[in-house]
């Protein structure tokens, strides 16, 4: 009888030791998201997937995975252990669990984050041991998933009677040097109209002098230009967020506009931190996805900024300069007389329009 016992005891430790030491290879782990972007404490998903690719099962996993510091679980049950001096993250999420041979387990956590950025998941260690508990062995999985967290909206209440009376000028401006193009009604001559203006179809049906009546911001574009250059961190998170909102504001109003920044984006791959004239919901989400990635780093100075964006020269569009930090007066007036344009400077919840002097 003792000896069954022994024997029964000596395979199962044969058994077990296969299973920490080969079994384990044949384990892989996937990280999945429920979305890739998305805003300051929404709640997202994070899975893990285990699966058992061998036919012997794995009866006892230890599941170690890394999450950012900022990480906020948001069911119960769902508690991370702090950690201190590790590089990348200092919240662990841990579980212990098994998987059996051919199958595959998946681990959910309901999670949101508060601060804008770009976080990684997706590295863990998982341990498997003995019944015995007197030995272990331990496999590291990377499986690198992304989640850009975008900059929240702020209130621009005081900025934006500023910001329309600019866009206002831009527009009248347009109307004095181009011929608008687009006719969008009709009225009474007042005697004030050009004569290119008058409908002389319509005069002749309705007995008196009619005008064409342009819609002028049916060709105002935008530049929006963020400017982090010896701003704080919260003055420059703030700028983010009063650019996000901006662009949300001119997406309302069916304004083209385009983006410029001299901050440095974090990214995998190349991606340039200049999206061209446009609009529209998949415009807007790489605004919003550089800002996401931007950093407290600025790849060059505000001058060349200016330069870069100002190089067309184009006197009918509306720049939107948001700086961190304040701007001196002289180099926005040398900017302007140079392209002959206008910059509206808006800076933290001040803002001053520089126009063109003589």
């Amino acid at each position: 009888m003792l000896l069954s016992l022994l024997l029964i005891a000596v395979i199962l430790y044969v058994l077990q030791r296969y299973s920490m030491h080969k079994a384990i290879q044949h384990l892989t782990y996937r990280c999945e998201l429920d979305r890739r972007c998305a805003e300051s404490k929404e709640v997202f998903a994070v899975k893990s997937v285990l699966r058992n690719n061998g036919w012997f099962p794995l009866l006892y996993l230890h599941l170690r995975e890394e999450m950012p510091r900022e990480t906020v679980f948001e069911c119960e049950g769902q508690e991370g252990n702090r950690r201190t001096g590790m590089h990348m993250a200092d919240t662990v999420a841990e579980e212990v669990l098994y998987v059996l041979g051919r199958q595959q387990v998946i681990r959910t956590l309901h999670i949101s984050l508060a601060k804008r950025g770009r976080y990684l998941f997706g590295f863990s260690r998982i341990t498997s041991g003995d019944f015995f508990g007197l030995d272990s062995h331990t496999v590291s999985f990377k499986s690198p998933q992304e989640v850009l967290i975008y900059p929240p909206r702020i209130d621009l209440s005081e900025w934006m009677p500023e910001v329309d009376d600019y866009l206002g000028e831009i527009s009248v401006q347009r109307f004095i040097l181009p011929d608008p193009i687009e006719t969008i009604g009709f009225r009474e001559y007042t005697g004030r109209e050009p004569m290119k203006q008058i409908s002389w179809t319509k005069s002749l049906s309705a007995g008196q002098m009619i005008v064409r009546q342009f819609d002028h911001f049916s060709d105002l574009k935008a530049c929006l230009l963020v400017n982090i250059e010896a701003g704080l961190p919260e003055e420059i998170e703030y700028i983010y967020s009063a650019a996000r909102t901006l662009a949300e504001q001119l997406e309302k109003k069916h304004i083209p506009y385009s983006f410029y920044s001299n901050a440095f984006v974090v990214t995998s791959a190349v991606l340039s931190s200049h999206v061209e004239s446009g609009n529209g919901d998949m415009h807007l989400q790489r605004v919003m996805e550089l800002l996401a990635r931007a950093t407290y780093e600025k790849t060059m100075r505000l001058e060349r900024l200016l330069a870069q964006a100002a190089g067309s020269r184009d006197i009918q569009k509306a720049y939107l300069l948001m700086s961190a930090s304040s701007v001196r007066k002289e180099v926005i007036q040398r900017f302007e007389q140079r392209y002959g344009i206008k910059i509206l400077v808006l800076n933290g919840k001040e803002s001053h329009e520089h126009t063109e002097t003589d």
